[in-house]
């Protein structure tokens, strides 16, 4: 296994098993808000690969419809729902009115956005929702390295809206958090670290992602994994979240960029029962045993390595909350 250093957070649990809180509904869902984006970043597994948003046919946004079902579930088990997506979140017309909806119902929200759609009026909105936090994915820290990073962006107006968000949060007495994302690439080393601390003077705190491949990217990723590449564990995301499309399908994975794997329809079944179902847990007992070439996309998996089971969007909010009090 990869070493701990000293005082370094253990990726390990102490026993392979369903999270605490996780054993009839996930803790976590993600779902995907919309399918097109306004960007071509040049990280993302669809810009590499146009074709998967037209292959697996999914709708071009989730309905409210599917939203609210997915919320009203979510709510009743105090459950996070992380709205993302295989493109940008808030092309979907319904987005906000969704969000204030699962927020009254009982779920928690945290929105990622690549910030470009954002006004003051949204973010008021969004704010007066009470959602746990709002994540901007940035990458840089300056317009040249922007505008090859997110290409199709405006690194000034998303600069500008983060920093209103901070302003308006502050203002309005808000809790949520405020925090921005960088993508770990397996090149300019230097680059990311200096953007991560510029970044973490202006917001609540800043993710510094492990850099995924997802099976198809050819790039290889140079930074160390939280867990061995070569004694391989279960994957913790299977015992604490699943995925939702835009079409209501539930997903196994995040990792199924293609959506080839459907495990029901929030349309026919309740999340509960698909997450304690009988496919599902059959696939958790495969982990469990380390028979990971019973399932496709786990034997061809590339990102399992970045996978902690001890690190992961609790602590990033938990640790937002401390530097708020500092």
């Amino acid at each position: 296994m990869v070493q701990k250093r000293k005082g370094e957070m253990s990726h390990l649990p102490a026993e392979f098993k369903i999270k605490e809180g996780a054993e009839r509904f996930p803790l976590l869902i993600a779902i995907s808000a919309s399918n097109i984006c306004n960007a071509q970043c040049s990280n993302c597994v669809y810009t590499q690969n146009p074709e998967l948003r037209a292959a697996y046919g999914s709708e071009p946004f989730m309905k409210p419809l599917i939203f609210n079902k997915i919320a009203d579930e979510a709510g009743a088990f105090k459950s996070l729902i992380r709205v993302s997506g295989t493109g940008e979140p808030l092309l979907n017309p319904d987005l906000l009115d969704e969000i204030e909806y699962a927020k009254k119902v009982g779920a928690g929200i945290g929105l990622i956005t690549n910030g470009a759609l954002l006004d003051e009026e949204k973010i008021r909105r969004i704010l007066e929702a009470e959602v746990e936090a709002i994540e901007y994915s940035v990458d840089a820290m300056d317009e040249a390295h922007y505008s090859m990073l997110r290409r199709g962006l405006d690194f000034n107006r998303v600069k500008a809206n983060v920093l209103k968000t901070v302003a308006l949060r502050n203002t309005m007495g808000k809790k949520t958090a405020v925090m921005v994302s960088v993508v770990n690439r397996p090149v300019e080393d230097d680059y990311v670290s200096h953007t991560v601390a510029y970044w973490s003077e202006l917001v609540d705190n800043v993710i510094s992602r492990k850099f995924l491949r997802w099976g198809l990217i050819q790039e290889e990723n140079k930074t160390e994994g939280y867990l061995s590449k070569t004694e391989r564990v279960p994957c913790p995301f299977p015992f604490e979240r699943l995925n939702i499309d835009t079409s209501g399908n539930i997903r196994f994975c995040g990792y199924d960029v293609a959506y080839g794997e459907s495990m029901g329809n929030v349309l026919e079944h309740t999340i509960e029962e698909v997450w304690t179902g009988e496919k599902f847990e059959q696939w958790r007992q495969y982990h469990l045993r380390r028979a990971f070439d019973k399932i496709p996309m786990c034997r061809e998996c590339t990102d399992y390595p970045y996978r902690s089971w001890n690190y992961n969007y609790w602590n990033v909010l938990k640790e937002a909350a401390q530097k708020r009090k500092k």
